[in-house]
């Protein structure tokens, strides 16, 4: 099976998922054999190659030789075993690096600022109600005196305000609130917009979730249109290419796809770009060749380093980073090797599973 690649890669935004379990510390274990698969099919290996992008090409140019092993593999044998395939991967993977494993108390505090960052949207997105439900009642937006929850609150929202600053917008906490109600009613929802869904739209980041999904792709244009007139006309287009990909992606993830590829973004607020959807033993090709994925749920993303003779590592999402503060970044895992060497890619998944 081939898929054609998606027309926009956009980073996947965490902010607006909320946190789906309780933590888990992050440690090291083996997998279970009869949880790797045995064999592979030639559909599956032609899906791995066709989805090794043009960047990760010039990033291991050393990979074009490495398909062309594969393409005459499956042309000799009509049968395949993940062993020999993935043989034919271990040849051409890049150095590993020595296992430095996050401690439970460095991953726990990483999630902590997750949940401090969420509670912050909760109260911003509270308030939003407020001034929708207001607005619907009488046709203005309260004033101060009216509204419940001012001065009612010890949660500062200081930090989700300067997420929309790293975008280039500045708004003082009422001013979004009231922003947010009138997207709401333009994009025909039942309240406000979430203050995650608006930032998704400023930063080009998929939303998830096919019924809102479905009601922003109906009003796109007029959502685009306003937005670039109060915000600016540069994120028309952002806001119309996020639309449609997040409609794509809900489509496909509606249909049962679980897995995906996928790579850092390293820019702006960070998180991770996603693409084309594959099959799991597709996915667990590409963590054997150090290649980054996303699925749907933690559980999926289990599976894809559920292969025998390696190790898992389970992490909660980076948000402070030696690259800056980070707020789009995913809880992930590690696929390790049996001497404790770490293949250097990321398999993430959602807080919450979709």
């Amino acid at each position: 099976m081939r898929f054609k690649l998606l027309h926009v890669l956009l980073p996947i935004l965490f902010v607006f998922l909320s946190l789906s379990s309780a933590f888990a510390t992050s440690q090291v274990g083996d997998f279970s054999e009869s949880d790797t698969p045995t064999t592979v099919t030639r559909e599956d290996v032609e899906l791995f190659i066709n989805n090794i992008t043009p960047e990760e090409y010039k990033i291991r140019p050393e990979q074009r030789e490495m398909v062309k092993e594969l393409k005459t593999l499956i042309r000799k044998k009509k049968k395949l075993t993940f062993h020999e395939v993935a043989s034919v991967i271990d040849k051409y993977n890049p150095p590993t690096e020595k296992a430095d494993l996050v401690s439970a108390q460095d991953s726990e505090e990483q999630e902590n600022q997750y949940i401090a960052l969420q509670q912050q949207f909760r109260v911003i997105d509270a308030l939003a109600k407020e001034y929708y439900d207001y607005y619907k009642l009488h046709g203005k937006f309260p004033d101060d005196k009216e509204l419940q929850s001012v001065g009612m609150r010890s949660v500062s929202t200081s930090d989700a305000l300067k997420v929309l600053q790293g975008l280039g917008i500045s708004y003082t906490e009422k001013q979004l609130a009231a922003r947010l109600a009138v997207l709401g009613s333009l994009a025909s929802l039942d309240g406000p917009m979430p203050v995650g869904d608006f930032i998704a739209l400023l930063s080009g980041c998929v939303i998830f979730g096919y019924d809102v999904v479905s009601k922003y792709n109906n009003t796109a244009t007029a959502l685009a249109n306003d937005i670039g007139k109060t915000e600016g006309r540069t994120y028309i287009k952002i806001v119309s290419d996020t639309i449609a990909i997040s409609a794509t992606t809900a489509e496909q993830i509606r249909k049962g796809n679980r897995h995906f590829i996928a790579s850092l973004n390293y820019g702006g607020a960070g998180g991770i770009i996603v693409g084309n959807p594959i099959t799991l033993n597709a996915a667990q090709l590409r963590a054997k060749n150090s290649q980054d994925t996303f699925s749907t749920r933690r559980t999926y993303a289990e599976q894809v380093v559920t292969i025998q003779g390696y190790s898992k590592l389970w992490e909660s999402a980076h948000i402070n980073t030696n690259y800056g503060f980070k707020p789009n970044n995913l809880p992930h895992w590690h696929l390790y090797k049996s001497n404790g060497e770490k293949i250097p890619a990321h398999h993430f998944h959602p807080w919450k599973d979709l």
